[in-house]
């Protein structure tokens, strides 16, 4: 048993009174030895249990270097699959040379014969729209797509006509579904910066956008090419 003495001002109180409870023994038995309150406590007192910590063993050594490994192949996998925008190897470096503000970018999206007898021509032209916007918000501009090349713009900005040569619509929904045997997804396509008022073509670009097999079913299909082009539209519209 251990003993716990208490403050003077309370032995001296409860001296006077000896059948008043001993403060600060709570729930301990009390005592009385040679006129002084003892609070005699357990020797072994509730404490949370402490568990030791067992020795890492081989197979769980393996384990946690399995699941590190598996962390990185899933991280390598997300970043194979974004969209990268392959150039001509002659193609222009040059910064696209706008004259004015450019605060908004307007798109024009057209494409050849082959290209718009395409069945699933009308999706994909509708993926355009979402996509300047995006990039064109992320950019703190406006964004939007058009049937036909405005003579104006306010607030000012460009127009860019987008001919899209040809393609392969392959949504996301069935790349996951039936991997590798939807084949990939491809864009060909050409884009012409006009700045507005006056028509003048400040810049023609190419962009091209594949997905390859080996990358599976986080490959970038065609929306995420779509947003890729939109991305580089957006870029070099600034000047970048």
């Amino acid at each position: 048993m251990t003993e716990f003495r208490l403050p003077l001002g309370w032995r001296s109180r409860t001296s006077r009174n000896p059948n008043a409870p001993a403060l600060g023994c709570g729930r301990a038995h009390r005592t009385r030895r040679r006129g002084r309150v003892r609070c005699v406590r357990d020797r072994h007192p509730t404490r949370p249990a402490m568990h030791a910590i067992a020795p890492a063993t081989p197979a769980s050594r393996a384990l946690r270097a399995f699941r590190s490994l598996s962390l990185l192949a899933a991280a390598a996998l997300l970043s194979a699959c974004a969209a990268t925008v392959q150039r001509p190897a002659a193609a222009p470096v040059d910064p696209v040379a706008i004259n004015g503000d450019v605060r908004q970018i307007v798109l024009v999206v057209e494409g050849s014969d082959t290209a718009r007898a395409q069945e699933d021509w009308a999706d994909f032209r509708a993926l355009w729209n979402d996509a300047i916007r995006t990039s064109a918000t992320a950019a703190g501009l406006q964004g939007s797509v058009r049937d036909s090349r405005p003579s104006s713009l306010d607030p000012p900005g460009v127009v860019v006509v987008v001919r899209v040569d040809s393609y392969r619509y392959v949504s996301t929904g069935a790349r996951y579904g039936l991997g590798v045997m939807t084949g990939n997804a491809h864009i060909k396509a050409s884009a012409q910066f006009i700045e507005v008022p006056g028509g003048r073509v400040a810049a023609t670009r190419s962009y091209d956008t594949t997905s390859s097999a080996w990358q599976g079913i986080f490959a970038p299909m065609t929306t995420k090419q779509v947003q890729a082009i939109t991305d580089q539209i957006v870029a070099e519209a600034r000047g970048g």
